[in-house]
């Protein structure tokens, strides 16, 4: 596409890694390769959390201490679900705690798939007291449901338990998050096979190489530049690092802001935003039970550009860092027309909003990553104060410098 806005302000974002790879890729290294892979300063939070937990796991080993060790996973869903399985295996006594939202996330269909092969796991009011030890399996069920980390967790130790099948007794939401587990799995070198509902495994003449494994920067957090994109058409944004190619589910970002009126073209360095005018005139309605967490940008730039849209699929959003859909719509209906049902459709009434320029808006984080990101978008058209922002750090830790250097731009 040639450069059809020559007189464009640039801005050039380097993402953060994709912590959903990052945090695979350690714990196949860890439990395969006995291995514990870099990670960098800039990368997530939650990266850092999965790493410093390897190192205190690997240290207790080399030392022989089967003293009780506590792993401490803070707000890290994925550290959370993935560690239960792994400590579960891995010889020692564990105390697996985090916070207190944390540990009132779903988890039990994941203990009971464990506890059914022989885990040893006893759940306390402060967190989950793991015996590991060597286990082996021919088979598990699991139920699919709201977290698509419980089925992660068992394809994850899959191999060091010897697995031959994994069956799902219900469907997945987030399933883009199962095909990224067993691709990173497969590109290691395990044989997984998928049928329907079914993952089959063969253990014979393995060779695992975690390094194979393609670390890509985040769709996630790119999300809300697409929305920055939409909302400054004058402005050119460069992701570096992006690509179609991606493993990441949220590749779908770009599809649905097309929709949007945003072109995106992939070159070296990574994919360019460009705006071109596009018809909002009639609600748009997005599924997002895939993509849960888009939902929360896509809400807020319906008010912002405005235009009506009708979020669908949203069951398991309140059961993330804090009850994002609750507090998504009632934030929400104070600018414009908000309709919550069922707790799993939102529709907002963009095209009716009401904002007063002329007072300071405010916003809890409630300690919540992505809601920091989507309240952020209100800052570039109205005084916006946001508790806590730093929480944004766990997933995109140079969200605030970059949202800094946009501003200079306008």
């Amino acid at each position: 596409m040639p450069d059809i806005y020559p007189e464009l302000t640039s801005l050039t974002i380097q993402l953060p890694r994709s912590k959903s790879i990052l945090i695979r890729k350690l714990i196949i290294g860890f439990l395969y390769e006995n291995k514990i892979g870099a990670i960098t300063a800039e990368d997530a939070e939650d990266v850092h959390i999965v790493h410093r937990n390897l190192h205190l796991i690997a240290l207790r080993q080399s030392k022989n201490n089967f003293s009780e060790t506590r792993i401490d996973v803070k707000d890290c869903g994925a550290a959370f679900r993935f560690l239960m399985a792994l400590l579960s295996v891995t010889e020692g006594n564990w105390f697996l705690c985090g916070t207190e939202r944390l540990l009132n996330r779903p988890i039990a269909p994941l203990m009971k798939a464990l506890q059914n092969i022989g885990a040893e796991i006893i759940q306390t009011e402060s967190g989950f007291r793991i015996h590991g030890k060597e286990i082996t399996a021919s088979e598990i069920n699991i139920e699919g449901g709201l977290s698509s980390q419980w089925v992660s967790a068992l394809l994850l130790i899959a191999g060091k338990i010897k697995l031959n099948k994994l069956i799902l007794t219900s469907p997945v939401f987030s399933y883009p998050y199962l095909d990224l587990t067993c691709t990173l799995l497969t590109q290691s070198g395990f044989h997984i096979e998928k049928k329907a509902n079914t993952y089959s495994f063969t253990h014979d003449n393995l060779t695992i190489n975690s390094a194979v494994i393609k670390e890509e920067s985040d769709w996630s957090a790119a999300a809300f530049w697409y929305a920055v994109a939409t909302l400054f058409p004058d402005k050119k944004i460069v992701l570096r690092g992006l690509s179609f190619a991606d493993l990441q589910g949220d590749t779908i970002v770009a599809e649905w802001f097309r929709i949007l009126g945003i072109d995106s073209l992939e070159t070296k360095s990574g994919i360019t935003l460009y705006r071109f005018k596009q018809n909002l005139s009639q609600p748009i309605t997005f599924d997002l039970s895939a993509h849960p967490d888009i939902s929360l940008i896509l809400a807020v730039l319906a008010v912002l550009l405005p235009f009506d849209v009708v979020l669908n699929g949203l069951n398991s959003l309140n059961l993330k860092e804090s009850d994002r859909l609750t507090i998504l719509s009632e934030k929400l209906s104070s600018f414009a027309p908000v309709e919550l049902q069922n707790n799993s459709q939102l529709f907002v009434k963009g095209t009716s909003r009401q904002i007063d320029k002329n007072r300071t808006l405010y916003f809890d984080s409630y300690g919540d990553h992505r809601l920091v990101m989507a309240f952020s978008l209100f800052s570039f058209f109205y005084s916006t104060e946001i508790t806590h922002p730093e929480c944004v750090k766990k997933s995109y830790p140079n969200f605030s410098q970059d949202v800094t250097k946009f501003r200079f731009l306008i």
